[in-house]
Parts: C-alpha cells; sequence; structure tokens
C-alpha cells in the first residue's frame, strides 16, 4: 500500500499540469454537487415549513364574540395557531397589501376577522369544522399559492438533479482525456512492467489512488466553497426559509463519494484505453 501511494504522489508530481486541471474539475464539480444538493435539502425543508402556514381567515356574523370563536377554532383538530384580527388591524394590514390605493377605508368599513393557521393535509378539514361553528358567516382559505409552489420546488429538485448528472457524466469525461495523455506517455513503462511480471492490479493500482487522492482533494476544497457560499447565503434567505442548512453528513457523504468517484473512475478508464491504445 505505501509503495502504490508513493507512486501516486509521484505521477501527480509527475504531471503538474494534468494534476492542476484534475485539481480543478474536481473541486469545482465537488462545489456544484455541495450547491445543488443544498437547494434540494433546503427546498424541502421550506416546502415542509410552509406547508404548515395555511392561513384559514374566519369571517364572522355581526354580533358575534370573536373571543368566544377563537377559543373554539383552537379547540378543533388541525389547528396551528389562532390570532383576532381587529378591524383597525385589518385596516393596516389592508393599507400595507394596497399601497397605491387612493381608496379611502375606515375601521367601520373592514371587518375584522380570525385568522387561523393549520398544515395543508388538515386544512379543508378545519374548514369544514369551523363553518359549522356558531357565528361564522364565511371561510377563506389561502392554499392555492401553495400548490403551484409545490411544483416549482418539484421541478427545481429535478433540474437540480440533471445538472448533477450532466456535471459527474462531464467530469470524468474530462479527467479521463487529462489523463489519458499521461498514460499514453507511459505505455512503453507499462509493458516493460507486464513483460517483468507485474499483474494487471498493481500496474492499475498506482492511477486509481491518484484518482481517490485528487477526488478527497477536490471534495474537501468544494466544502470550504461550500461552508463560505452557505454562509453568505444564510444571511440573505434565513428569513424565507428559516436559516439555510449548507452541509449535512448525508451531503457530504454524498459529495466524497461523487468525487472519488470521478477521480478513479476517470483515471481507471483513462489507463485502460490509454494503455492499450495502438
Amino acid at each position: 500500500m505505501r509503495t502504490v501511494l508513493r507512486e501516486s504522489f509521484r505521477d501527480i508530481k509527475r504531471h503538474k499540469r494534468s494534476s492542476l486541471l484534475l485539481a480543478i474539475v474536481i473541486s469545482s464539480a465537488s462545489f456544484l454537487f455541495f450547491i445543488f444538493s443544498s437547494v434540494i435539502y433546503n427546498l424541502g425543508n421550506a416546502e415542509d415549513m410552509w406547508s404548515k402556514q395555511i392561513r384559514v381567515s374566519v369571517f364572522m356574523t355581526e354580533g358575534a364574540d370573536p373571543q368566544s370563536l377563537s377559543e373554539q377554532i383552537k379547540g378543533i383538530n388541525g389547528v396551528l395557531e389562532v390570532n383576532h384580527i381587529s378591524p383597525e388591524q385589518a385596516l393596516e394590514i389592508l393599507k400595507k397589501r394596497f399601497p397605491d390605493e387612493e381608496v379611502a377605508f375606515s375601521p367601520s368599513s373592514v371587518p375584522g376577522y380570525i385568522e387561523a393557521r393549520a398544515s395543508i393535509d388538515d386544512v379543508e378539514a378545519v374548514k369544514s369544522s369551523v363553518l359549522k361553528l356558531e357565528g361564522v358567516d364565511d371561510v377563506s382559505l389561502s392554499s392555492s399559492w401553495y400548490k403551484s409552489l409545490k411544483d416549482l420546488i418539484y421541478f427545481s429538485a429535478l433540474f437540480s438533479i440533471g445538472i448533477m448528472v450532466f456535471v459527474l457524466s462531464l467530469s470524468v469525461l474530462l479527467v479521463f482525456y487529462a489523463v489519458r495523455i499521461g498514460v499514453m506517455e507511459r505505455r512503453e513503462e507499462i509493458q516493460l512492467m507486464r513483460l517483468c511480471g507485474a499483474t494487471e492490479w498493481r500496474i492499475r493500482s498506482p492511477y486509481v489512488a491518484s484518482g481517490l487522492i485528487m477526488g478527497l482533494f477536490g471534495a474537501s476544497v468544494g466544502a470550504g466553497l461550500q461552508y463560505v457560499f452557505g454562509s453568505l447565503v444564510d444571511r440573505n434567505l434565513s428569513q424565507f426559509i428559516n436559516g439555510w442548512v449548507s452541509l449535512t453528513l448525508s451531503q457530504v457523504l454524498f459529495v466524497y463519494l461523487a468525487s472519488i468517484f470521478i477521480g478513479s473512475f476517470g483515471n481507471l478508464m483513462a489507463f485502460v484505453r490509454g494503455a492499450d491504445a495502438d
């Protein structure tokens, strides 16, 4: 094993240009893997958080007691939060949503209401239960936006997976061509080793090991870049998705395995094609 590692490091030093190219390719691929896997993970977290934020607006009949009705709504299964919005508060919300409107509103013209929150799975059942309560005039749901958002998240995840597959394939191809040139330059040395009785594994193992080393190096660089990138993103997106998660254990394992695969498999294929080329 020591001999194999020694030869691997010797090959890396001998072919500095191709080794530098491999480091750039694998590091870039690792960074992209981290970015898009983070997108998938954080979009999943965002969907889970937003699925519990479906607003149920309850409009009351004239003379209904909002406090009593709020307590009854809190007791309904699936209700996560209940707030009474007074006519004054409703007026302020209306003004914020339509700041450019010239229509004059007054608290007497804007009714108060009760705002409840429920998860997407329970919202229809909550609506049916609320409508049965005495003092309820109408119930409005704000769930249509979530369905559109869920579709957007789904297609974004598919796009991210497609990009990662493309980057993986392209990286293996670039590693293959970069290493193949060096292998072809050493064909006579490889043939001599075969004539001396060296096994194929003994000849190939330094190339596989150098690919593994470059894969580990590239993944480590990618993880460092992702940490910096994730820290910057977290400052701007935490308010929307409750904190941007940059690195998870499963994500790190995935990227390291992908990077090792790019380096080792690309090197091995370059050896097989380059050493036996006519």
